[in-house]
């Protein structure tokens, strides 16, 4: 038995961008809410250069800017390349 598909190009285009725009607004909403957890999993050597909890809020605003990116939906193509380095 075949089933009928009615979602759109949109629809399909949407549901992957708002996934990964959860992901990274869980990730970034965390760490800094309970920086300690996430401080032990930046590599070490990121811990000579900088404070973990100051890279930790460095990064959680960068990630907040990618998942405001996505859901905002322009330029795409700049904001994935950018997400998958």
């Amino acid at each position: 038995m075949r089933l009928a598909t009615t979602c759109s190009n949109a629809t399909v285009s949407r549901m992957p961008r708002t996934g990964l725009a959860f992901v990274f607004a869980y990730a970034s909403i965390s760490s800094l809410q309970h920086p300690l957890e996430w401080v032990r999993l930046l590599p070490s050597f990121t811990a000579k250069m900088i404070d973990g909890t100051t890279h930790l809020k460095s990064f959680a605003i960068y990630e907040m800017a990618l998942t405001s990116w996505l859901i905002y939906g322009k330029f795409l193509r700049y904001c994935l390349a950018d997400a998958e380095q």
